[in-house]
C-alpha cells in the first residue's frame, strides 16, 4: 500500500493540549491522528463525536469479501491525513463494452476524521484500460450511496450483513445499470473537440484541463480502433478527474462532477 490510511486516531480533551485555555462544548476534543511526521491535529469537536478508525472498516468487510469472491483488488485515498476512500474493484465480474474495454463493479468505502464527510459506501464503477473510476449511470443521482452508523466490526454485524446484502444486489443488477454506456457509445461525435469543449461549458468542468482531455480521447481512439462517440468523450474527461493532479478536488466532489458529465452526455 502506498498510502497509509490505518494509522491510529483517537481523541484528546483539549484542556490537556492547552490547559490555559478555555473552549465551547462542541470543541472541546481534538482528533489526532498518528502520521509519519508526527502526531497530527485533523478535526475539533465535542466530547460525543465518534470517530470510525479506518482500520476497524476495512479488516471485517475485506475478510468478508474474501470469502465471498475472488479477483478482489483493494485501493485507497487520503486528503490531509483526515479523509479517505477504499476501493473494492470486482474483478471476476468484468463486462466487456469492446475489444480491450472492460469495466467492473466497484464498491467504494468512504470515511473522514474531520466530519467532512459521512461513513458510507458508494457503489461505481472502475474501466481497467485507464484504471478509471466511474459513476454509476442512473439517472438522479451520483451513484448508489449507503450511509452507515456503524463500522462492519460492530459486535452486532449489521453495518457488515447490511453492506454484503446491498453488494450481492449491485453485483447482480450490473450488467442492466450499465447498459445506458451501451447508448454512449453508441452516440457518434462530429467533430471530438467541439463535443469535449460544449460538455465542458456546460457542467462547469475545469477548462484548464479541456486539451488534456481532447489529447487523451483521440489517444484512445487509436488504442480501441472507435470513431469519436459520447463513451470516449465521458472517459476523456473521467480521466482528468482520476489521474490529473492539477485538478484539486475532494473525492466525492469529483465524483459529483463526473455524475454530471454523464447525466449531460445521456440526455443530450
Amino acid at each position: 500500500m502506498s498510502v497509509n490510511i490505518f494509522q491510529k486516531v483517537y481523541k484528546v480533551p483539549l484542556e490537556e493540549i492547552m490547559p490555559k485555555f478555555k473552549t465551547n462544548p462542541e470543541k472541546s476534543y481534538a482528533v489526532i491522528t498518528d502520521t509519519l511526521e508526527g502526531p497530527k491535529i485533523v478535526n475539533f469537536c465535542s466530547e460525543d463525536y465518534t470517530v470510525i478508525p479506518n482500520k476497524e472498516i476495512f479488516d471485517p468487510l475485506n475478510l468478508a469479501l474474501k470469502k465471498g469472491y475472488k479477483g478482489i483488488e483493494p485501493s485507497f485515498t487520503s486528503y490531509k491525513d483526515a479523509v479517505f476512500s477504499i476501493a473494492f474493484n470486482f474483478t471476476e465480474k468484468g463486462q466487456a463494452m469492446s475489444k480491450g474495454d472492460v469495466i467492473y463493479p466497484r464498491m467504494t468505502i468512504r470515511n473522514s476524521y474531520n466530519g467532512r464527510i459521512k461513513y458510507s459506501i458508494v457503489w461505481g464503477i472502475f474501466r481497467l484500460i485507464c484504471s478509471n473510476g466511474m459513476s454509476v449511470p442512473v439517472k438522479g443521482t451520483t451513484s448508489k450511496t449507503l450511509v452507515l452508523m456503524h463500522t462492519p466490526g460492530a459486535g452486532d454485524g449489521i453495518a457488515l450483513e447490511k453492506t454484503l446484502e446491498n453488494l450481492e444486489v449491485f453485483i447482480k443488477e450490473f450488467k442492466d445499470l450499465v447498459e445506458p454506456y451501451e447508448l454512449l457509445k453508441e452516440s457518434t461525435v462530429g467533430d471530438i473537440q467541439y463535443r469535449i469543449e460544449e460538455v465542458v461549458e456546460a457542467t462547469g468542468f475545469p477548462a484548464r484541463q479541456t486539451d488534456m482531455a481532447i489529447e487523451q480521447a483521440k489517444k484512445e481512439m487509436a488504442q480501441l480502433k472507435q470513431n469519436a462517440n459520447d463513451w470516449i468523450v465521458y472517459n476523456a474527461l473521467n480521466y482528468q478527474l482520476n489521474h490529473n493532479p492539477e485538478i484539486a478536488m475532494l473525492e466525492h466532489k469529483k465524483q459529483a462532477l463526473d455524475n454530471t458529465v454523464l447525466q449531460y452526455l445521456m440526455a443530450h
